[in-house]
């Protein structure tokens, strides 16, 4: 998991869910105040692990984005906010 998320994060590829920019070398934690950065990289599922998804089927999205979506299906968008087709049937 933690290679697959490495790899996933590795792209610079904008956020999943709301198709802005991510600032990948903001640290999870504020170094100062010690807060949480919601605007900090985070692995987003396709499909919630919650509802049988696959552990390895993983997108970058902003942590707070990746929050609000939950385990709900949230249409994704790549980059101009293009909504992105996914799909397991090939």
């Amino acid at each position: 998991w933690v290679r697959a998320r490495q790899r996933c994060l590795a792209t610079g590829a904008p956020c999943c869910l709301c198709g802005r920019p991510i600032d990948y070398g903001l640290p999870y934690r504020d170094p100062v105040t010690g807060r949480v950065n919601v605007w900090s990289a985070s692995a987003h599922h396709v499909a919630a692990l919650a509802r049988g998804g696959d552990p390895y089927d993983i997108l970058p999205a902003h942590l707070k984005c990746n929050r609000d979506a939950g385990v709900r299906d949230v249409p994704l968008v790549g980059p101009g906010g293009a909504q992105l087709i996914t799909s397991r049937e090939w």
